[in-house]
């Protein structure tokens, strides 16, 4: 039981110990509801230190709204969130999101979820870990803060360095969704996924995702259903690609191609008109080789 914040903290779970930190589920017992808490305890002192110092210049969790606070028991620095029911993207991803349309959909719940945690840099890649996020049957994304600072050295590294690209931990997950009905499919060879997919990759790998706007207007600009690079639609699409792109690279070839498609419209018409005219003709009945129809002598009565 742990006294602090107007609470009495109850342990219910370990989710990971370690050197550097604990981090326990823990509930309420104070509270008749008795919600539930996620409590990071740091017992390293440089990542305390760091941690602290980051914290009290608002540079951290300063805008998560998952966060509720910290104190300090003993040598240990104690960081609390409210807990989401976990239900793991990693587990129910591919139940929930069996199309695209859905699989968009929570990637772009995903995105809102970060940008709402304001946080960047190397706190972000960890937030990003397949235990923190969860997803909903109706797409709906929540996160976490299992965050586990063993991996982060306070003195080699900036936890919220610029230098680093906080947007690619966020743009790699955000693909890993998008690529959900496909991947099964192709064995994860990016050359068959569709063209929208194959250029999301490509600005992934070039870091040319630098905020959540670019990532949501990306997003956004995704038809709901992307043909993939094989088959018979596919065929025809890049045929089809490919001859416009031949016809209208350029102004003289978009003049040249309209006075090309005129001139063939206007030959069209004009057989079309010969060829009616022949066979209203051919209809009429001819009797300048006949010589009776009927009872009547059509020929020449001497």
């Amino acid at each position: 039981m742990v006294p602090a914040m107007n609470m009495h903290l109850e342990n219910v779970r370990v989710v990971l110990r370690n050197e550097v930190n604990d981090i326990t589920v823990c509930r309420d017992n104070r509270d008749s509801a008795r919600p539930f808490y996620t409590m990071i305890s740091i017992k390293s002192d440089s990542h305390r230190k760091y941690i602290t110092e980051q914290m009290n210049q608002g540079k951290l969790f300063s805008h998560a709204k998952n966060y509720v606070g910290s104190f300090s028991v003993g040598r240990e620095l104690k960081l609390l969130f409210h807990y989401e029911s976990e239900n793991l993207l990693q587990t129910v991803g591919s139940i929930y999101l069996y199309d695209f349309v859905k699989c968009k959909k929570a990637a772009m719940n995903l995105v809102g979820a970060m940008a709402e945690t304001g946080i960047e840099g190397e706190v972000c890649r960890l937030l990003l870990q397949p235990r923190n996020i969860n997803i909903g049957s109706d797409c709906s994304v929540t996160l976490n803060y299992f965050l586990d600072f063993k991996d982060f050295d306070p003195e080699g590294e900036e936890l919220l360095s610029a230098e680093r690209d906080s947007m690619e931990p966020l743009t790699q997950q955000v693909f890993s969704i998008l690529e959900l009905p496909w991947k099964d499919r192709f064995h994860g060879q990016i050359d068959h996924y569709p063209d929208e997919l194959r250029l999301f990759w490509m600005k992934v790998q070039n870091h040319s995702f630098v905020s959540f706007g670019q990532i949501m207007n990306q997003l956004r600009s995704m038809p709901d259903r992307p043909i993939a690079r094989q088959g018979f639609f596919w065929q025809i699409k890049k045929t089809f690609r490919r001859i416009k792109n031949t016809l209208f690279r350029n102004p003289a070839r978009i003049m040249l191609t309209m006075l090309v498609t005129v001139t063939i419209l206007y030959a069209g018409w004009q057989i079309y008109l010969r060829i009616s005219t022949q066979r209203a003709y051919d209809r009429n009945v001819s009797y300048s080789a006949m010589e009776y129809v009927g009872d009547v002598y059509l020929g020449n009565e001497e």
